[in-house]
């Protein structure tokens, strides 16, 4: 999730890119509406399967791209990450960049949060966690 702390422009989302990745590649990037106060979470399958959380169903029909998203000033924007790999064991990331734009300003923001995604099911595969 992202806060645009400024007091009186928009914060125009450019790009997120992953960093220290490893067989790791961004499929697509969001912005998908907060519904009571909650996030999207982790970990779901993208698209959402129909019907099973209508509450996720809701926020993913309210998806919108993630380039060119306006933040309000005091908006948060809950950012909606869609990963592959090119490995069949799966594939890591250590942190996520996010450039955007306030006025005519460009600036980066890291956030040091890794991600992982593995196939636990085959004992050829080693884990990324170890």
């Amino acid at each position: 999730m992202v806060t645009n702390h400024d007091r009186s422009q928009d914060a125009v989302l450019i790009e997120i890119r992953l960093g220290g990745e490893e067989h790791l590649s961004i499929r697509a990037t969001y912005v998908v509406p907060m519904i009571d106060e909650q996030r999207y979470g982790g970990g779901l399958q993208v698209p959402p399967m129909t019907g099973e959380y209508p509450d996720i169903d809701e926020r993913w029909a309210g998806r919108q791209e993630l380039v060119g998203y306006h933040v309000e000033p005091g908006e948060d924007a809950n950012i909606l990450v869609v990963l592959d790999t090119d490995d069949p064991c799966g594939g890591k990331s250590d942190w996520y960049e996010l450039d955007y734009r306030v006025g005519g300003q460009r600036y980066r923001t890291v956030a040091l949060l890794g991600a992982v995604v593995e196939d636990e099911t085959d004992p050829n595969c080693e884990s990324y966690f170890e």
